[in-house]
């Protein structure tokens, strides 16, 4: 099988100068760095895999560890091989990306990275007490102000801090983590829950819940005070919804994404760096065809618990090596991640909501940012996520659409319920989605495949307390509004009038 890799991380240095309560590799007691034999076979075989497969621009190569500045001479080494690429195979690397404690950053990586697209994501997991608590050095050195600094000399769009709430940053997130982050500068963050067996470190399902909700309420205060979103996780489930795409996996690993550990191995993601059994391959042997099929076929149609999920195509929860390492069972989702990101997906639909009925004007400015930020101009939709290239005119509508028509629901149309309000969607790429006010629920909850538009409308004008022939018009654009969005299957007479 050769499937087309668009990224990989690679394991540049095996050992750590850090010893993290939360770390996914436990204790680790190796330090080995990539040497660049293994480093040009594995550059080899990504270019490769995009010959073969006719990419001209490869995503990305993330750098990893342990700690990946313990091994910065790699790093370059590597930068300027794909430059080399570039010249002979015309082929590009869209980005780099170091992941890093921070710690070991200088001046010199600082402007080399600058100099050459390479992205710096920065572990900082708070203020001083909870970082410190959560991640400590193993020469007891505290670096959290060396850090800071650091991070004060990166242009906020090449830099991002990653924050791994535990007990220890709740409750009072907003204080203890997001507002310690947001004073360091301008750059965006993402806030992740710790995943681990040591239950003094993972929160409760309360403590989940109650710290998506506390995420969002904090990002939209931002909103409300004309600052600009830059919690990563919000921005991303406000992308999705808008991007009218459907998500049938959480990642990419194991499909388009791999992960190439010190020694040449390959793994479906670098949670799985230094794990034996996880191996699918080697940059020397290429990729075990048996192995990727596992996670080829783990999609969300393959998930039980997420089947008859609302949101599950646009959910980002399940995560393949937490299914296996917790579960044994790749198809299985961890309960604490599900509920903590479905009420952050939840908050954030209500807060927007919320904002729309409340404050249009911020309401559509940040819909034009998030798709200046994340949409490609021809994905670009008005502030209801409906291309209006694709709606039809009021003088077609009258002429197709009578008050004798019965409306048919396409099959593959859902509805995330948001209080009274909700999204139509359709679960298929691209899926529309359009955000239905009271009324469009009111009508979407009505048609049933046997009621006329004129039973409709005299439904709805009991429901407003209003004259049928003030609205009729209005619900007859609604209708047809379903229509061009595909969440209308068929338009047909109903048999009276026929006859």
């Amino acid at each position: 099988m050769d499937i087309a890799i668009h990224s990989i991380s690679m394991e540049v240095a095996s050992g750590c100068n850090f010893n993290c309560k939360y770390c996914y590799h436990g204790e680790i007691t190796t330090s080995k760095n990539m040497t660049t034999e293994i480093a040009d076979k594995a550059l080899e075989f990504f270019f490769e895999s995009a010959k073969k497969n006719g990419l001209n621009t490869l995503r990305s190569i993330g750098f990893m560890g342990g700690e990946p500045l313990l091994n910065f001479k790699l790093i370059k080494y590597i930068v300027e091989k794909c430059k080399e690429y570039e010249k002979t195979d015309h082929i590009t690397v869209g980005n780099f990306t170091i992941i890093t404690n921070g710690s070991l950053l200088t001046d010199e990586i600082i402007e080399y990275s600058d100099k050459n697209n390479i992205f710096i994501r920065i572990s900082l997991d708070g203020n001083k007490d909870v970082h410190n608590f959560n991640r400590t050095s193993k020469d007891g050195t505290d670096n959290y102000n060396k850090i800071i600094k650091s991070i004060k000399k990166i242009k906020p769009s090449k830099c991002a801090i990653g924050a791994t709430i535990t007990h220890k940053s709740t409750p009072d997130c907003s204080q203890k983590v997001i507002e310690p982050i947001e004073k360091i500068g301008a750059m965006n963050y993402s806030l992740g829950l710790a995943t681990s067996l040591d239950r003094d470190i993972v929160l409760s399902m309360d403590e989940a819940i109650n710290n998506a909700k506390e995420q969002v309420s904090s990002a939209f205060e931002n909103i409300i005070k004309g600052k600009k979103i830059k919690n990563l996780v919000i921005l991303e489930i406000l992308a999705n919804l808008l991007s009218n795409t459907s998500k049938e996996r959480c990642c990419g690993a194991g499909t388009y994404y791999v992960a190439i550990c010190y020694d040449g191995k390959i793994v479906p993601c670098h949670r799985s760096f230094g794990e034996k059994e996880s191996s699918i391959g080697s940059v020397f042997n290429g990729l075990d065809n048996e192995k990727i099929q596992i996670y080829k076929n783990a999609t969300t149609e393959t998930r039980k618990e997420c089947k008859k999920c609302s949101i599950r195509y646009l959910c980002t929860a399940h995560c393949y090596y937490n299914s296996l390492t917790f579960f044994n069972d790749i198809n299985k989702v961890t309960p604490l991640i599900c509920a903590h990101t479905k009420t952050l997906i939840y908050e954030t639909y209500r807060s927007l909501f919320n904002l729309k009925r409340n404050n249009l004007e911020t309401y559509n400015k940040l819909i034009l940012e998030i798709c200046d930020s994340f949409m490609k101009k021809d994905d670009k939709t008005n502030n209801d996520f409906i291309p209006t290239e694709k709606m039809t005119p009021l003088e077609s509508i009258k002429k197709t659409i009578h008050l004798n028509c019965i409306f048919v629901k396409n099959t593959a149309a859902e509805v995330i319920d948001i209080d009274e309000e909700g999204i139509l969607f359709l679960n298929s790429t691209p899926g529309n989605r359009y955000i239905a006010n009271t009324i469009a629920m009111a009508i979407w909850d009505i048609l049933d495949g046997t009621c006329t538009v004129r039973e409709i409308v005299q439904e709805i004008a009991g429901l407003c307390m209003a004259e049928p022939s003030e609205i009729e018009e209005d619900i007859i654009q609604q209708l047809a509004m379903f229509k061009d969005l595909g969440f209308v299957e068929e338009v047909k007479k109903s048999v009276e009038a026929a006859i």
